[in-house]
Protein backbone atom coordinates (compact mmCIF):
# COMPACT_ATOMS: atom_id res chain seq x y z
CA UNK A 1 0.00 0.00 0.00
CA UNK A 2 2.70 1.98 1.04
CA UNK A 3 4.66 1.69 -2.87
CA UNK A 4 1.24 2.92 -3.96
CA UNK A 5 0.91 6.61 -6.17
CA UNK A 6 -1.11 8.41 -4.33
CA UNK A 7 -3.20 8.93 -7.00
CA UNK A 8 -4.26 5.29 -6.29
CA UNK A 9 -4.02 5.33 -2.62
CA UNK A 10 -6.74 8.06 -2.51
CA UNK A 11 -8.77 6.06 -5.45
CA UNK A 12 -8.36 2.81 -2.97
CA UNK A 13 -9.69 4.77 0.10
CA UNK A 14 -12.50 6.38 -2.14
CA UNK A 15 -13.59 3.22 -3.42
CA UNK A 16 -13.56 1.31 0.18
CA UNK A 17 -14.87 3.94 1.73
CA UNK A 18 -18.18 4.47 -0.90
CA UNK A 19 -18.36 0.36 -0.21
CA UNK A 20 -18.32 0.58 3.38
CA UNK A 21 -20.88 3.66 3.07
CA UNK A 22 -23.12 1.80 0.34
CA UNK A 23 -23.52 -1.16 2.60
CA UNK A 24 -24.07 -0.24 5.32
CA UNK A 25 -27.31 2.52 3.73
CA UNK A 26 -28.15 -1.27 1.59
CA UNK A 27 -28.48 -2.98 5.18
CA UNK A 28 -30.06 -0.09 6.65
CA UNK A 29 -32.56 0.07 3.32
CA UNK A 30 -33.34 -3.77 3.41
CA UNK A 31 -34.40 -3.52 7.12
CA UNK A 32 -36.67 -0.93 6.56
CA UNK A 33 -37.72 -2.25 3.64
CA UNK A 34 -38.71 -5.71 4.69
CA UNK A 35 -40.16 -4.22 8.08
CA UNK A 36 -42.28 -2.07 5.62
CA UNK A 37 -43.38 -4.54 3.96
CA UNK A 38 -43.91 -7.40 6.54
CA UNK A 39 -46.10 -4.43 7.99
CA UNK A 40 -47.81 -4.34 4.90
CA UNK A 41 -48.92 -8.01 5.46
CA UNK A 42 -49.69 -7.71 8.87
CA UNK A 43 -52.07 -4.67 8.35
CA UNK A 44 -53.62 -6.15 5.78
CA UNK A 45 -54.29 -9.71 7.91
CA UNK A 46 -55.60 -7.57 10.90
CA UNK A 47 -57.85 -5.73 8.37
CA UNK A 48 -59.56 -9.72 6.96
CA UNK A 49 -59.37 -10.78 10.94
CA UNK A 50 -61.03 -7.92 11.75
CA UNK A 51 -63.82 -8.77 9.00
CA UNK A 52 -64.61 -12.22 10.15
CA UNK A 53 -64.75 -10.81 14.17
CA UNK A 54 -67.11 -8.52 13.06
CA UNK A 55 -69.26 -11.52 11.92
CA UNK A 56 -69.37 -13.99 14.41
CA UNK A 57 -70.13 -10.51 17.03
CA UNK A 58 -73.03 -10.16 14.77
CA UNK A 59 -74.60 -14.12 14.08
CA UNK A 60 -77.30 -14.54 16.89
CA UNK A 61 -76.63 -18.23 17.52
CA UNK A 62 -73.62 -20.38 16.73
CA UNK A 63 -75.12 -21.88 13.99
CA UNK A 64 -75.34 -19.44 11.92
CA UNK A 65 -71.78 -18.64 13.13
CA UNK A 66 -70.75 -20.90 10.33
CA UNK A 67 -72.83 -20.10 8.06
CA UNK A 68 -72.10 -16.67 7.99
CA UNK A 69 -68.30 -17.61 7.43
CA UNK A 70 -68.70 -20.51 5.18
CA UNK A 71 -70.39 -18.03 3.04
CA UNK A 72 -68.34 -15.32 3.22
CA UNK A 73 -64.60 -16.66 3.57
CA UNK A 74 -64.87 -20.30 2.43
CA UNK A 75 -62.43 -18.42 -1.03
CA UNK A 76 -60.99 -15.42 -0.18
CA UNK A 77 -58.51 -14.62 -2.75
CA UNK A 78 -54.65 -15.64 -0.74
CA UNK A 79 -56.30 -15.24 2.72
CA UNK A 80 -57.18 -18.12 4.67
CA UNK A 81 -59.23 -18.58 7.94
CA UNK A 82 -59.64 -21.22 10.84
CA UNK A 83 -62.49 -21.18 12.99
CA UNK A 84 -62.11 -22.91 17.22
CA UNK A 85 -65.61 -23.11 18.33
CA UNK A 86 -65.30 -22.41 22.39
CA UNK A 87 -65.25 -26.51 22.82
CA UNK A 88 -62.09 -26.43 21.13
CA UNK A 89 -63.04 -28.30 17.86
CA UNK A 90 -62.11 -26.37 14.79
CA UNK A 91 -65.58 -25.27 13.25
CA UNK A 92 -64.44 -24.10 10.11
CA UNK A 93 -61.60 -23.60 7.90
CA UNK A 94 -60.74 -22.99 4.44
CA UNK A 95 -59.79 -25.58 2.05
CA UNK A 96 -55.91 -24.93 2.40
CA UNK A 97 -56.36 -25.91 6.07
CA UNK A 98 -57.71 -28.93 5.63
CA UNK A 99 -56.65 -31.54 7.43
CA UNK A 100 -54.41 -29.32 9.66
CA UNK A 101 -54.83 -29.30 13.29
CA UNK A 102 -56.14 -26.48 15.40
CA UNK A 103 -53.59 -23.72 14.74
CA UNK A 104 -54.25 -22.40 18.45
CA UNK A 105 -51.55 -24.45 20.86
CA UNK A 106 -53.62 -22.66 24.15
CA UNK A 107 -56.43 -21.26 23.67
CA UNK A 108 -57.09 -20.36 27.12
CA UNK A 109 -54.34 -17.91 26.92
CA UNK A 110 -55.09 -16.37 23.70
CA UNK A 111 -55.35 -12.69 23.80
CA UNK A 112 -58.21 -10.08 23.12
CA UNK A 113 -55.42 -8.16 20.23
CA UNK A 114 -54.52 -9.35 16.78
CA UNK A 115 -51.43 -11.63 17.86
CA UNK A 116 -48.77 -11.88 15.05
CA UNK A 117 -46.35 -15.16 14.06
CA UNK A 118 -44.59 -17.09 11.07
CA UNK A 119 -45.00 -20.56 10.67
CA UNK A 120 -44.15 -22.96 8.12
CA UNK A 121 -47.58 -24.89 6.70
CA UNK A 122 -47.56 -28.21 4.77
CA UNK A 123 -49.70 -26.57 1.93
CA UNK A 124 -49.35 -23.41 1.89
CA UNK A 125 -45.64 -22.93 2.90
CA UNK A 126 -44.13 -20.33 5.08
CA UNK A 127 -47.03 -18.11 6.18
CA UNK A 128 -47.47 -15.25 8.37
CA UNK A 129 -50.52 -16.38 10.49
CA UNK A 130 -52.52 -13.56 12.80
CA UNK A 131 -54.85 -14.87 15.82
CA UNK A 132 -57.20 -13.10 18.23
CA UNK A 133 -60.15 -14.39 20.87
CA UNK A 134 -63.61 -12.80 19.56
CA UNK A 135 -66.89 -13.72 21.81
CA UNK A 136 -69.59 -14.73 19.94
CA UNK A 137 -73.05 -16.72 20.30
CA UNK A 138 -72.38 -19.57 23.03
CA UNK A 139 -68.98 -18.37 24.23
CA UNK A 140 -65.33 -17.42 22.78
CA UNK A 141 -64.45 -17.75 19.51
CA UNK A 142 -60.44 -18.50 18.40
CA UNK A 143 -59.75 -16.90 14.91
CA UNK A 144 -56.60 -17.12 12.91
CA UNK A 145 -56.14 -15.81 9.74
CA UNK A 146 -53.25 -16.65 7.10
CA UNK A 147 -51.22 -15.56 4.10
CA UNK A 148 -48.71 -17.03 2.45
CA UNK A 149 -45.33 -15.32 2.15
CA UNK A 150 -44.43 -15.75 -0.72
CA UNK A 151 -44.82 -12.42 -2.25
CA UNK A 152 -43.17 -11.18 0.37
CA UNK A 153 -40.33 -13.39 -0.09
CA UNK A 154 -40.00 -12.05 -3.79
CA UNK A 155 -40.06 -9.00 -3.26
CA UNK A 156 -37.33 -9.64 -0.08
CA UNK A 157 -35.57 -11.45 -2.98
CA UNK A 158 -35.79 -8.34 -5.44
CA UNK A 159 -34.54 -6.31 -3.37
CA UNK A 160 -31.43 -7.99 -2.15
CA UNK A 161 -30.74 -8.84 -5.94
CA UNK A 162 -31.52 -5.19 -6.75
CA UNK A 163 -29.10 -4.24 -4.05
CA UNK A 164 -26.36 -7.12 -4.77
CA UNK A 165 -26.21 -5.72 -8.55
CA UNK A 166 -26.02 -2.34 -7.71
CA UNK A 167 -23.51 -2.24 -5.44
CA UNK A 168 -20.33 -3.54 -7.92
CA UNK A 169 -21.74 -1.26 -10.62
CA UNK A 170 -21.43 1.92 -7.78
CA UNK A 171 -18.36 0.96 -6.67
CA UNK A 172 -16.82 0.40 -9.75
CA UNK A 173 -18.26 3.75 -11.19
CA UNK A 174 -16.42 5.55 -7.24
CA UNK A 175 -13.09 3.85 -8.24
CA UNK A 176 -13.24 5.50 -12.07
CA UNK A 177 -14.78 8.66 -10.38
CA UNK A 178 -12.38 8.48 -7.81
CA UNK A 179 -8.80 8.04 -10.00
CA UNK A 180 -10.61 11.02 -12.23
CA UNK A 181 -10.56 13.12 -9.30
CA UNK A 182 -7.54 12.49 -7.89
CA UNK A 183 -5.95 13.05 -11.24
CA UNK A 184 -7.45 15.98 -11.74
CA UNK A 185 -6.47 17.45 -8.27
CA UNK A 186 -3.14 16.08 -8.37
CA UNK A 187 -2.48 17.35 -11.32
CA UNK A 188 -0.46 20.83 -10.04
CA UNK A 189 1.55 18.26 -8.48
CA UNK A 190 2.43 16.82 -11.72
CA UNK A 191 2.87 20.19 -12.83
CA UNK A 192 5.47 20.86 -9.76
CA UNK A 193 7.35 17.52 -10.36
CA UNK A 194 7.79 18.54 -14.63
CA UNK A 195 9.00 21.48 -13.27
CA UNK A 196 11.19 20.31 -10.57
CA UNK A 197 12.70 17.65 -13.37
CA UNK A 198 13.67 20.70 -15.65
CA UNK A 199 15.52 22.94 -12.87
CA UNK A 200 19.39 22.91 -12.94
CA UNK A 201 22.12 24.42 -11.23
CA UNK A 202 22.12 26.45 -14.89
CA UNK A 203 18.61 27.02 -15.70
CA UNK A 204 16.25 28.33 -12.09
CA UNK A 205 14.07 30.36 -14.36
CA UNK A 206 11.44 27.71 -14.73
CA UNK A 207 8.88 28.57 -12.21
CA UNK A 208 4.81 26.44 -11.55
CA UNK A 209 1.96 28.40 -12.72
CA UNK A 210 -0.46 29.05 -9.91
CA UNK A 211 -3.71 28.20 -10.95
CA UNK A 212 -5.66 29.19 -7.80
CA UNK A 213 -3.53 30.69 -5.03
CA UNK A 214 -5.77 30.04 -2.50
CA UNK A 215 -6.09 26.23 -1.87
CA UNK A 216 -3.64 23.99 -0.44
CA UNK A 217 -1.92 23.03 -3.99
CA UNK A 218 -1.88 26.88 -4.87
CA UNK A 219 0.08 27.18 -1.88
CA UNK A 220 2.23 24.52 -2.80
CA UNK A 221 2.89 26.14 -5.60
CA UNK A 222 3.41 29.08 -4.51
CA UNK A 223 5.64 27.74 -1.46
CA UNK A 224 8.02 25.61 -4.48
CA UNK A 225 8.17 29.11 -6.28
CA UNK A 226 9.86 30.95 -3.71
CA UNK A 227 11.96 27.76 -2.56
CA UNK A 228 13.08 28.15 -5.79
CA UNK A 229 13.71 31.94 -6.17
CA UNK A 230 15.89 31.75 -2.45
CA UNK A 231 18.07 29.11 -4.48
CA UNK A 232 18.51 31.31 -7.13
CA UNK A 233 19.49 34.08 -5.43
CA UNK A 234 21.75 31.50 -3.24
CA UNK A 235 23.56 29.90 -5.91
CA UNK A 236 23.52 33.48 -7.51
CA UNK A 237 25.05 34.64 -4.53
CA UNK A 238 27.45 31.83 -4.43
CA UNK A 239 28.78 32.28 -7.77
CA UNK A 240 29.28 36.18 -7.20
CA UNK A 241 31.05 35.04 -3.90
CA UNK A 242 33.34 32.34 -5.68
CA UNK A 243 34.54 35.14 -8.76
CA UNK A 244 34.90 38.25 -6.11
CA UNK A 245 36.91 35.79 -3.64
CA UNK A 246 39.15 34.46 -6.89
CA UNK A 247 39.48 38.33 -7.96
CA UNK A 248 40.48 39.34 -4.21
CA UNK A 249 43.15 36.26 -3.74
CA UNK A 250 44.34 36.86 -7.58
CA UNK A 251 45.57 40.27 -6.92
CA UNK A 252 47.39 39.82 -3.81
CA UNK A 253 49.02 36.55 -5.34
CA UNK A 254 50.07 38.02 -9.11
CA UNK A 255 51.56 41.05 -6.47
CA UNK A 256 53.56 38.40 -4.48
CA UNK A 257 54.90 36.60 -7.64
CA UNK A 258 55.61 39.97 -9.46
CA UNK A 259 57.92 40.54 -6.69
CA UNK A 260 59.72 37.25 -6.74
CA UNK A 261 59.92 37.07 -10.21
CA UNK A 262 61.74 41.12 -9.72
CA UNK A 263 63.73 39.82 -7.31
CA UNK A 264 64.65 36.45 -9.23
CA UNK A 265 65.63 38.13 -12.64
CA UNK A 266 68.75 39.80 -11.94
CA UNK A 267 71.30 39.92 -9.14
CA UNK A 268 70.33 42.97 -6.41
CA UNK A 269 72.08 45.34 -3.31
CA UNK A 270 70.96 43.78 0.16
CA UNK A 271 68.62 46.67 0.60
CA UNK A 272 66.66 45.65 -2.66
CA UNK A 273 66.08 42.18 -1.70
CA UNK A 274 65.15 43.61 1.95
CA UNK A 275 62.38 45.71 -0.01
CA UNK A 276 60.81 43.13 -2.43
CA UNK A 277 61.02 40.83 1.01
CA UNK A 278 58.43 42.96 2.94
CA UNK A 279 56.99 43.78 -0.02
CA UNK A 280 56.27 39.52 -0.15
CA UNK A 281 55.29 39.59 3.84
CA UNK A 282 52.63 42.20 3.32
CA UNK A 283 50.49 40.62 0.57
CA UNK A 284 51.06 37.36 2.31
CA UNK A 285 50.03 38.60 5.07
CA UNK A 286 47.47 40.32 3.33
CA UNK A 287 46.79 36.98 2.03
CA UNK A 288 46.59 35.49 5.21
CA UNK A 289 43.66 38.21 6.59
CA UNK A 290 41.56 37.77 3.64
CA UNK A 291 41.44 33.78 3.76
CA UNK A 292 41.22 34.15 7.89
CA UNK A 293 37.97 36.43 7.02
CA UNK A 294 36.81 33.70 4.41
CA UNK A 295 36.80 30.85 6.92
CA UNK A 296 35.03 33.39 9.50
CA UNK A 297 32.35 33.41 7.51
CA UNK A 298 32.08 30.21 6.15
CA UNK A 299 32.33 28.71 9.29
CA UNK A 300 29.90 31.28 10.67
CA UNK A 301 26.69 30.72 8.10
CA UNK A 302 27.59 27.00 8.40
CA UNK A 303 27.15 27.15 12.19
CA UNK A 304 30.21 25.29 13.16
CA UNK A 305 31.60 28.79 15.04
CA UNK A 306 31.72 28.56 18.72
CA UNK A 307 30.17 31.75 20.61
CA UNK A 308 31.25 31.51 24.50
CA UNK A 309 28.72 32.64 26.30
CA UNK A 310 29.85 34.78 28.83
CA UNK A 311 28.88 38.20 30.62
CA UNK A 312 30.70 40.72 28.73
CA UNK A 313 30.72 44.41 29.92
CA UNK A 314 29.64 46.55 26.89
CA UNK A 315 31.15 49.60 27.34
CA UNK A 316 34.49 48.61 28.77
CA UNK A 317 34.80 46.51 25.50
CA UNK A 318 34.41 49.48 22.93
CA UNK A 319 36.56 51.32 25.38
CA UNK A 320 39.46 48.88 24.65
CA UNK A 321 38.44 48.63 20.67
CA UNK A 322 38.43 52.47 20.46
CA UNK A 323 42.14 52.72 21.82
CA UNK A 324 42.93 50.02 19.25
CA UNK A 325 42.37 52.84 16.90
CA UNK A 326 43.80 55.60 18.99
CA UNK A 327 46.58 56.02 17.64
CA UNK A 328 46.16 55.42 13.57
CA UNK A 329 43.18 58.13 13.95
CA UNK A 330 45.76 60.75 15.60
CA UNK A 331 48.04 59.89 12.30
CA UNK A 332 45.20 60.41 9.97
CA UNK A 333 43.62 63.22 11.85
CA UNK A 334 40.64 61.77 13.15
CA UNK A 335 39.20 62.48 16.69
CA UNK A 336 37.51 59.79 18.32
CA UNK A 337 34.92 60.35 21.31
CA UNK A 338 32.92 58.42 23.51
CA UNK A 339 29.64 59.75 25.33
CA UNK A 340 29.41 58.61 28.92
CA UNK A 341 28.11 55.10 28.41
CA UNK A 342 25.83 52.75 31.19
CA UNK A 343 27.91 49.43 32.80
CA UNK A 344 26.04 47.47 30.10
CA UNK A 345 26.24 43.75 30.15
CA UNK A 346 25.25 41.31 27.80
CA UNK A 347 25.93 37.91 27.04
CA UNK A 348 27.79 36.53 24.60
CA UNK A 349 31.93 36.12 22.84
CA UNK A 350 34.06 39.06 23.57
CA UNK A 351 36.02 38.07 20.64
CA UNK A 352 33.45 38.16 18.29
CA UNK A 353 31.86 41.15 19.36
CA UNK A 354 35.29 43.14 19.57
CA UNK A 355 35.48 42.40 15.99
CA UNK A 356 32.09 43.44 14.77
CA UNK A 357 33.20 46.81 16.69
CA UNK A 358 36.85 46.77 15.48
CA UNK A 359 35.09 46.46 11.71
CA UNK A 360 32.74 48.94 11.94
CA UNK A 361 35.32 51.59 13.50
CA UNK A 362 37.80 50.52 10.64
CA UNK A 363 35.61 51.32 8.11
CA UNK A 364 34.60 54.41 10.07
CA UNK A 365 38.62 55.68 9.85
CA UNK A 366 39.36 54.48 5.96
CA UNK A 367 36.09 56.76 5.17
CA UNK A 368 36.27 59.66 6.89
CA UNK A 369 38.91 62.79 5.99
CA UNK A 370 41.52 64.58 7.99
CA UNK A 371 39.85 66.37 10.70
CA UNK A 372 36.58 64.29 11.15
CA UNK A 373 34.76 63.02 14.04
CA UNK A 374 33.77 59.58 15.21
CA UNK A 375 31.21 59.54 17.84
CA UNK A 376 30.61 56.79 19.93
CA UNK A 377 27.37 56.57 21.90
CA UNK A 378 24.73 54.26 23.08
CA UNK A 379 20.85 53.87 24.83
CA UNK A 380 19.21 51.13 26.47
CA UNK A 381 15.97 50.15 24.91
CA UNK A 382 13.83 47.77 27.26
CA UNK A 383 15.99 44.34 27.06
CA UNK A 384 18.45 45.90 24.49
CA UNK A 385 20.82 47.85 24.46
CA UNK A 386 22.07 50.22 21.04
CA UNK A 387 25.31 51.16 19.86
CA UNK A 388 25.98 53.74 17.75
CA UNK A 389 28.89 55.06 15.61
CA UNK A 390 28.42 57.92 13.88
CA UNK A 391 31.36 59.46 11.67
CA UNK A 392 31.71 62.92 9.75
CA UNK A 393 32.43 61.00 6.16
CA UNK A 394 31.47 61.67 2.81
CA UNK A 395 28.38 59.61 3.22
CA UNK A 396 27.10 57.25 0.83
CA UNK A 397 24.79 57.03 -1.68
CA UNK A 398 21.39 55.13 -1.63
CA UNK A 399 21.54 53.02 -4.18
CA UNK A 400 24.46 51.54 -1.92
CA UNK A 401 22.65 51.14 1.43
CA UNK A 402 21.04 47.86 0.38
CA UNK A 403 24.22 45.89 -0.73
CA UNK A 404 26.69 47.49 2.12
CA UNK A 405 26.63 44.69 3.75
CA UNK A 406 27.17 42.27 1.14
CA UNK A 407 30.38 40.12 0.92
CA UNK A 408 33.16 42.42 -1.12
CA UNK A 409 30.97 45.17 -1.98
CA UNK A 410 32.97 48.01 -1.81
CA UNK A 411 31.90 51.46 -2.42
CA UNK A 412 34.80 53.71 -3.22
CA UNK A 413 38.30 54.68 -2.02
CA UNK A 414 39.21 55.68 1.73
CA UNK A 415 39.13 58.96 1.95
CA UNK A 416 42.38 59.45 3.66
CA UNK A 417 44.60 57.87 1.46
CA UNK A 418 44.38 53.95 3.28
CA UNK A 419 44.04 51.31 1.26
CA UNK A 420 40.66 50.34 0.85
CA UNK A 421 39.80 46.84 2.46
CA UNK A 422 38.26 42.64 1.02
CA UNK A 423 35.01 44.12 1.64
CA UNK A 424 34.40 41.65 4.17
CA UNK A 425 34.09 43.58 7.15
CA UNK A 426 30.80 44.83 7.66
CA UNK A 427 29.71 41.45 5.77
CA UNK A 428 31.44 39.63 9.22
CA UNK A 429 30.18 42.46 11.63
CA UNK A 430 26.69 41.11 10.25
CA UNK A 431 27.13 37.57 10.73
CA UNK A 432 28.91 37.72 14.22
CA UNK A 433 25.87 40.42 15.22
CA UNK A 434 22.96 37.71 13.97
CA UNK A 435 24.47 35.08 15.93
CA UNK A 436 24.17 37.09 18.96
CA UNK A 437 20.71 37.85 18.16
CA UNK A 438 21.23 41.46 17.73
CA UNK A 439 20.92 43.54 14.29
CA UNK A 440 23.32 45.91 12.72
CA UNK A 441 21.84 48.63 10.15
CA UNK A 442 23.57 51.74 8.31
CA UNK A 443 22.10 55.05 7.55
CA UNK A 444 23.76 57.30 5.52
CA UNK A 445 23.60 60.39 2.66
CA UNK A 446 25.64 61.96 0.44
CA UNK A 447 27.90 64.52 2.51
CA UNK A 448 26.08 63.67 5.53
CA UNK A 449 28.10 61.02 7.12
CA UNK A 450 27.29 57.74 8.58
CA UNK A 451 25.43 56.43 11.08
CA UNK A 452 25.98 52.35 12.16
CA UNK A 453 23.70 51.10 14.69
CA UNK A 454 24.26 47.82 16.19
CA UNK A 455 21.35 46.56 19.05
CA UNK A 456 21.94 43.60 20.92
CA UNK A 457 19.79 41.65 23.59
CA UNK A 458 21.08 43.41 27.02
CA UNK A 459 21.12 41.29 31.07
CA UNK A 460 20.97 44.48 31.92
CA UNK A 461 23.29 47.01 34.18
CA UNK A 462 26.48 45.59 35.96
CA UNK A 463 25.79 46.19 39.96
CA UNK A 464 28.66 46.33 42.20
CA UNK A 465 29.46 43.53 44.20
Amino acid sequence: MNRLPIRWKFTLWFGVTLALLLFCFSMLQFVVTRHQLLDSVDDELEEEIGEIAKEIRMAPKPTEVLEQTRRRFLEHGEYHFQLTAPAGNVLFQSPALDGHPPLASDTATMPDSPQFDTRDLPVLGRCRVVASAVDGPGGRYHVHAVTSLAPFEQQISLLITVLLASGPIAIAAAIVAGYTLSRRVLSPVARIVNVANRITATDLRQRVDVVNPNDELGRLAQTFNALIDRLQRAIEEMRRFTSDAAHELRTPLAALRSEIDIARREPRTAEEYRQALDTAADEASRLTRLADQLLFLSRQEAGTMPIEREEVRLDALLKDVAEQFAGRASEAGITIAIDPLEPWTVRGDDIQLSQVFYNVLDNAIKYTPRGGRITIRGRARGERVEIEIEDTGSGIMPEHLPHIFNRFYRVEQSQNGEPGGSGLGLAIAQSATTAHGGTISMRSAPESGTVVTIELPSHGLETSR
